[in-house]
């Protein structure tokens, strides 16, 4: 073998394989090899791209795999369905969530991405491990709605963290909520509520609502699932005087008048002021829940 030959043999096998940028020094795999089930955050519909994250290294071998339960309550009890896990208790994840290193504030802004993945398992891992931390307790909340990201439940969370970090001056960008329906003003009612809201329901209901906004005409229309001529389509139409939003980033709306009125029937006594206060509160550009002056009775109503 000529001697340049050798040199070069001799060198190769002295010094370690170099690596293109960004390669991992592993083999590809060959073209039959199963895909490998991706850990990046998957984030819901209305979530943002961003940056990654020191917390990534934690939560990605979760996505693919969840710890195996460490006492016998961890792997007994009610349980929620994911995808990627099957059946996975809700004592076994917050066990989990204690294992996420919130060390500051600042951590929190990295926690986002996750409170917003697509797989409920991580989003319930990642709101245990917040709760805490901006000062709720898990008593106030029930599950499923706490994990779902259409749920006011669930909303109120990301509420709290963002007013949470507002509070604590810690930097972060102005994209991290987007799609949330966070940093309304009083003025963003009609840009945000304007047209027709149906009730979401199910086969048990008997009545559904139904909120038309029309410039500063507000109707909310209670009607029977299944039509009886006892129970005629009962509107209340209103005037808005007032809108305001809450600490809870909920559209307060009070009314100059109210009239209610009933299919066949004539119109009741104008009153005025409205005795109601209506409150809304936006989830995203499709859904806001809606209590109508009954304190804390949410439905839910998608946009028509």
């Amino acid at each position: 073998m000529p001697r340049r030959a050798l040199l070069l043999l001799a060198l190769g096998m002295a010094l370690p394989a170099c690596r293109a940028p960004g390669s991992t020094g592993h083999p590809a795999p060959s073209a039959s090899a199963a895909p490998a089930i991706s850990a990046a955050p998957q984030m819901t519909a209305s979530a943002p791209p961003r940056p990654p994250s020191a917390l990534d290294e934690v939560f990605e071998p979760w996505v693919r795999k969840l710890p195996a339960p460490a006492t016998l309550s961890e792997g007994n009890g009610a349980t929620l369905t994911c995808p990627r896990h099957e059946h996975a208790t809700y004592t076994l994840l917050a066990a989990t969530a204690k294992k996420v290193p919130l060390q500051s504030d600042a951590d929190l802004v990295g926690l986002v991405p996750w409170l917003r993945h697509d797989d409920a398992c991580i989003r319930q891992i990642a709101i245990d491990a917040l709760l805490p931390k901006v000062g709720l307790e898990p008593g106030q909340f029930s599950v499923p709605p706490i994990h779902d990201p259409e749920h006011h439940q669930y909303h109120r969370i990301l509420v709290a963290l963002r007013a949470h970090l507002r509070e604590k001056r810690v930097a972060h960008a102005p994209s991290l909520f987007d799609g949330m329906m966070l940093g309304l003003r009083d003025a963003d009612l009609a840009p945000t509520l304007q047209g027709s809201w149906e009730e979401e329901i199910g086969k048990s209901h008997n009545f559904q609502t139904f909120v038309q906004l029309d410039g500063k005409t507000l109707r909310v229309t209670t009607k029977r699932t299944q039509p009886d001529p006892a129970w005629p389509d009962r509107t209340m139409t209103s005037e808005i005087a007032a809108v305001s939003v809450n600490r809870d980033e909920q559209f307060v709306v009070t009314g100059a008048w109210r009239v209610e009125s009933a299919v066949g029937r004539p119109p009741g006594t104008k009153v005025t002021p409205s005795d109601i206060t209506y409150a809304f509160w936006p989830v995203s550009p499709s859904v806001v829940w809606f209590d109508q002056g009954a304190h804390g009775r949410w439905v839910k109503l998608r946009r028509k």
